[in-house]
């Protein structure tokens, strides 16, 4: 199958699916579109705080410009380089409190499209957060299915994509 039509299935998928869809049931929540945060064009400098996004993690708003982050990385990424890891149109997936061999799978989806890292925190009972250009999906637990069908379909959309 060719990239572009396994993109149109995969956004077709993320359009008649139920949440969970190809998983156990309730194990990921909705694709979430969030509002663009207005300091989404302000870049910060090495070292300032850290801004207040409007969600957790962010998928717009202040960031810190830098160089490519290789992954998957063993480390969290600050939320004000996340920002610049969705500005270039990448997707990160992100965990928190998962068995090795969850973390595994995570990071065979590694990719030039895709980061995986470990979270500092993630909100409530989510494991596993996919973000893109302010697009979200949290997920209680590992769905691959659903992580690929998010990456697939949200990879290349922020605003300096690759």
């Amino acid at each position: 199958m060719t990239r572009r039509l396994s993109l149109f299935v995969a956004a077709s998928l993320l359009t008649i699916c139920a949440p969970g869809c190809g998983a156990a049931e309730g194990v990921c929540g909705p694709v979430v579109h969030d509002a663009l945060d207005v300091s989404s064009g302000v870049h910060i400098l090495p070292g300032a705080p850290t801004p207040s996004y409007l969600v957790d993690p962010p998928t717009s708003g202040a960031h810190q410009p830098g160089p490519n982050i290789p992954g998957p990385s063993r480390e969290p990424i600050a939320k004000q380089l996340q920002i610049g890891v969705l500005e270039e149109g990448r997707v990160l997936i992100q965990y928190s409190d998962l068995e090795q061999a969850d973390v595994k799978r995570l990071e065979a989806l590694d990719s030039d499209d895709v980061l995986v890292a470990p979270a500092a925190s993630l909100p409530g009972d989510t494991r596993v957060a996919a973000t893109a250009w302010v697009t979200h999906q949290n997920c209680t637990a590992v769905d691959i299915d659903a992580l690929v069908a998010f990456s697939e379909h949200f990879a290349g959309k922020g605003p300096g994509g690759h």
